[in-house]
Formats: C-alpha cells, sequence, structure tokens
C-alpha cells in the first residue's frame, strides 16, 4: 500500500540468510515496482475477452468459463446453460439500420447485466455468444427443481425487461416483442 492509500503490484526477490541454528537472521534482496505491467496485462486480458460492443464477455472467454466450471465443479452444485436469441432481430438493422442495432444490444447487454448484478444466492455470467445471442450461466449451490425455478425466473425478467423496454434510437421508438411462437417481432410507434 502506497503513502496514498493505493495498492500497487510489487515484485520482492532475495536471499534469505539464515543463523547457525536456522533461524532467518535477515533477508537481503530487490523490491520492484511492477505496477504498470500487471495492470497492462490486466488490461489486455479484458480487451481480449471483452465482446467490443457490448462489454460482455465474448465467445471464447464464454467457453474458457463453462470448461473450467464444469472442470471444477463441485458435487452438489447446479448449473444452468442457456442461450438468449433476438429472433428476427435483422429487422431492426433493415428498419432502422445497423447502429440501432447496435444501440439496442447494447442496451439488452446493460439489461442483463444488472438483473445479473441482482441475482441473489447465485453467480451469473453473461456473455455475447453470436450477433444477437447471449449465453447465460446461472451457477447454484441448491437443488435441481430450485435451479430451474430461478432460472425460469431469470429467464422471464429478461423478456419482460426487454419487452416493457422502449427503444428510442434518432428519434425512432420501438418495442420488441414474442410473437405466438415466441420470437422478437419489431412494433415501431
Amino acid at each position: 500500500k502506497t503513502f496514498s492509500n493505493e495498492y500497487i503490484w510489487l515484485r520482492m526477490t532475495g536471499t534469505l540468510i539464515k543463523e547457525k541454528e536456522g533461524k532467518a537472521e535477515k533477508f537481503i534482496g530487490t523490491i520492484n515496482n511492477v505496477n504498470a505491467q500487471v495492470l497492462k496485462e490486466q488490461e489486455l486480458r479484458s480487451q481480449a475477452e471483452s465482446d467490443k460492443l457490448t462489454g460482455l464477455l465474448n465467445k471464447s472467454a464464454m467457453e474458457m468459463h463453462v470448461k473450467q466450471y464444469l472442470d471444477e465443479e463441485a458435487e452438489g452444485n447446479t448449473c444452468a446453460l442457456f442461450i438468449i436469441d433476438l429472433d428476427n432481430f435483422k429487422k431492426v438493422n433493415d428498419t432502422f439500420g445497423h447502429d440501432a442495432g447496435d444501440y439496442v444490444l447494447r442496451t439488452i447487454a446493460e439489461m442483463m447485466k444488472h438483473i445479473g448484478q441482482s441475482a441473489i444466492e447465485q453467480k451469473v455470467t453473461i456473455g455475447r455468444w453470436g450477433g444477437e445471442e447471449f449465453l447465460v450461466v446461472l451457477e447454484y449451490d441448491e437443488s435441481h427443481s430450485d435451479a430451474r425455478a430461478k432460472c425460469s425466473d431469470f429467464i422471464q425478467t429478461i423478456i419482460k425487461s426487454v419487452e416493457d423496454y422502449s427503444f428510442i434510437y434518432m428519434e425512432n421508438k420501438f418495442n420488441l416483442t414474442r410473437s405466438e411462437e415466441h420470437t422478437s417481432e419489431l412494433q415501431s410507434h
């Protein structure tokens, strides 16, 4: 910790000098400030793992997360994995342009992050899986029946949030709704 109350990364190398009895007498070495290097590595890792448009984890990072979870899963834990696909999303791009589509994807990503952060008793990881597809991983320490109910609640919360939201882009107001076949439809006002 620095005098200004900030934590920084340091690398300490050296040799421990022992007394005849084997007890440590002193340490001779160097301490180097490697804070800039570590922060740059963290920034590069974040850039490599993040989807540039939404700020969510990208497909590669999500694949690593799922693999790691499955490899390290503690007995008794439950994981729900699902993809949210914005069917007929092409209508947004065709009607209002690709910038409007990007705005919608960023907005939906923010909604999902907010919903994920408010999820209690579960760890939520959200990533952009493809063009208009999002992968969500819910991790639980509970029974399968509780996990299914919470997963269903989570999905319904996302659907309701998207359907209730009025997207406004360049003075165009529109909503995404589900059709009878549960696909997304565009309704413009």
